[in-house]
């Protein structure tokens, strides 16, 4: 995680409080959608997985929902309140999900595990064309 230069930047980003004025808020909003666009450009090989990948795609969408709704003239303070509360749920979702992913690693494997996995691996990845035909 710590050479993950992306999300070091989005959890200070999100961790940083806006001035209060309305335009530290709009700026803040842009801010955070323009990291969050950075977050899928270098995940590492341990946390590539789907589940990662559709979390942060998720946390992407929001952010971006967040950034659409500062922007106009008139701001819907329950809608904004609601993503807030979105993006704060997919930001621990993910890391959750960095979690179980590490705790699974530190599982060690059977003696085996790896053959019987291979094996597995290789009946899905057959193709019906592949035995032949009479």
């Amino acid at each position: 995680m710590t050479d993950w230069e992306e999300w070091n930047d989005f959890e200070r980003e999100i961790i940083s409080k806006p001035v209060t004025s309305l335009n530290a808020f709009r700026k803040k909003a842009a801010q955070l959608a323009m990291t969050g666009i950075t977050l899928s450009n270098n995940i590492p090989e341990t946390f590539k997985t789907p589940a990662v990948e559709s979390r942060i795609a998720l946390l992407q969408t929001n952010l971006n929902s967040l950034d659409m709704y500062m922007e106009l003239d008139v701001i819907q303070q329950k809608k904004v309140e609601e993503l807030l509360a979105e993006i704060n749920k997919n930001y621990l979702s993910i890391g959750n999900q960095f979690d179980e992913i590490l705790l699974r690693k530190a599982i060690p494997k059977e003696q085996g595990e790896d053959q019987l996995i291979q094996s597995f691996d290789t009946v899905k990845r057959a193709s019906r064309n592949a035995i032949p035909t009479e």
